[in-house]
């Protein structure tokens, strides 16, 4: 289960928890309501059978995944996934084993820290500023989906510059919403 705080920037190493003290934790409810950031959970046992990411992927019209292993060995490769990011599409990642971090800015420019492992499927808002990273296990397997073809085209945060995503909720999300009350 995805479990979030907000991000406590005390210089140490990327991959720990960075957790205030003491915590203050996010609920996969404010998540979603305060930042747009969706959390599933996903058996990755019969991963190619989930009827709840099926509908997923039917119901925003993602066509397309692959995947990505992120290790000590490659990590170098793709360390530019921890600078802050974003993208014109929504990013839907779901992990298939291992864990690691993702963290989201909340509409108030604060780090939250997202751990995500085997199971937990996030999917982050377009134009919503975010990173990622392996936590100490530096080990993390994910599935990556796309609407059409893999594009991704990450854009940099510039100094100054705010996010983008909407400031209302997407019509998938007001379905959500509407389902979850």
């Amino acid at each position: 289960m995805v479990r979030a705080w907000y991000f406590n920037d005390d210089g140490s190493d990327r991959r720990s928890k960075h957790r205030k003290d003491p915590p203050e934790y996010v609920s996969v409810e404010e998540l979603f309501t305060n930042v747009g950031v969706e959390c599933y959970r996903i058996d990755v046992s019969t991963y190619d059978n989930d009827c709840i990411l099926a509908e997923i992927k039917k119901k925003r019209g993602y066509k397309y995944e692959d995947q990505l292993i992120c290790t000590k060995e490659n990590f170098n490769n793709i360390k530019s996934y921890y600078k802050e990011h974003k993208h014109a599409e929504e990013e839907m990642r779901l992990v298939y084993a291992g864990s690691g971090y993702f963290d989201v800015r909340d509409h108030q420019e604060r780090w939250i820290r997202m751990f995500v492992s085997a199971g937990d499927m996030v999917v982050i808002p377009s134009g919503c500023y975010h990173r990622f990273t392996h936590d100490y296990n530096e080990y993390i397997h994910l599935k990556r989906f796309f609407l059409n073809d893999p594009v991704w085209k990450a854009t940099l945060r510039s100094a100054g510059e705010g996010d983008s995503r909407p400031t209302h909720a997407t019509p998938v999300q007001q379905e959500l919403l509407q389902a979850a009350n």
